[in-house]
């Protein structure tokens, strides 16, 4: 798990130094304090993350506030931070709290659940966030369907995403509106609001079979592709490193996913399951989508791609999360070696 993992971050390090060297350097530093973070979680117990997990929820909650009353407008959102001089982005760090409060939750009655669930995601969309709400939904759901949820339980989630979606929409900002609407024909408006998809289309197909070449694609040097280094950073890879490139991307992170999954099956105690489960759909969830947003098979959402795309706080959060896993992993093995 960790080979692979350093393997995906070591070619979308390849990639940041290609478009600028800024990137690549301050990637660098970030991959370097996700280790130690990486270090710090593995060595606390999972039955002690346990213990204080609505602590943790507590504090999660009034860190997502803080970017509504002190939070930094960037093009219209309210997404940053800044702390002692760093700046950092709430509802990426609190992914792996969230895990670990689910896991917890998965066994209480439902609309407790829910009630969990829908105040964190409720906060991110109010930054506006929508890439970051529908990544806590996908894995609160996720880790309550893995629970073993009753069938009732289960029919009463879906009727309340039924009910809840129509209010969704009509609560998007008109820019968000836009996005998903472009989804379904980016050619309407080419060089306005199908502008992104177009550009990263044509960045992926230009790639070709062997790539243009690390610091040589059109699309991505000059700058056509919009965040170039973090939503669309898929693209930069296919126009740099052609279709063998993105494939090699995809089969190693198919080879991760797997791993996690793996981890998650072999779980007897719940709570470890579950959170390895949540790990799991945090990774799945945000690769598919923004893979797909690259392609332009799902609508722009502003969803990155772990481990790859630039970013401390989203390095961060994908390091505490694999240490979860990691711990699980080790604990797990340790188990098999007393019984053998």
């Amino acid at each position: 798990m960790i080979v692979l993992g350093l393997m995906i971050t070591a070619l979308g390090l390849a990639t940041l130094g290609s478009i600028d060297l800024n990137l690549f350097t301050s990637q660098l530093v970030f991959i370097g304090l996700g280790a130690a973070f990486f270090w710090l979680v593995y060595r606390i117990p999972l039955a002690a993350h346990r213990q204080l997990v609505w602590v943790y929820f507590v504090l999660a909650s009034i860190f997502l506030t803080l970017p509504l009353i002190f939070g930094q407008v960037t093009r219209g959102a309210v997404r940053w931070i800044e702390l002692v001089g760093v700046t950092a982005q709430p509802s990426e760090i609190i992914k792996p709290v969230l895990i670990l409060v689910f896991a917890a939750a998965a066994g209480k009655k439902i609309f407790y659940y829910l009630g969990l669930m829908i105040l964190p995601a409720f906060l991110i969309f109010n930054q506006p966030d929508l890439g970051s709400t529908l990544v806590v939904i996908a894995v609160g759901l996720a880790i309550l369907i893995a629970s073993n949820l009753p069938l009732k339980s289960l029919l009463l989630s879906v009727l309340a995403a039924l009910i809840l979606s129509p209010l969704i929409w009509f609560n998007l900002k008109p820019y968000q509106q836009t996005r998903i609407e472009t989804f379904l024909n980016p050619f309407a408006d080419p060089k306005g609001a199908g502008y992104q998809v177009l550009q990263s289309i044509i960045a992926v197909g230009s790639g070709g079979v062997s790539g243009r070449g690390l610091g040589r694609g059109s699309q991505s040097q000059l700058a056509f592709i919009p965040e170039r280094h973090s939503d669309f950073i898929f693209a930069t890879i296919a126009e740099s490193f052609g279709l063998v490139g993105a494939l090699v991307l995809l089969v190693l992170y198919f080879l991760f996913l797997r791993r996690l999954l793996a981890i998650a099956k072999s779980q007897e105690d719940d709570f470890s399951r579950l959170v390895a489960v949540g790990v799991f759909s945090l990774f799945a969830f945000q690769f598919t989508v923004n893979v797909g947003m690259n392609l332009g098979l799902l609508p722009v959402t502003g969803i990155n791609l772990p481990l790859v795309s630039a970013g401390g706080s989203s390095y961060l959060a994908s390091a505490a999360s694999l240490a979860l896993v990691y711990r699980i992993s080790q604990k797990s093995r340790k188990t098999t070696l007393e019984i053998k």
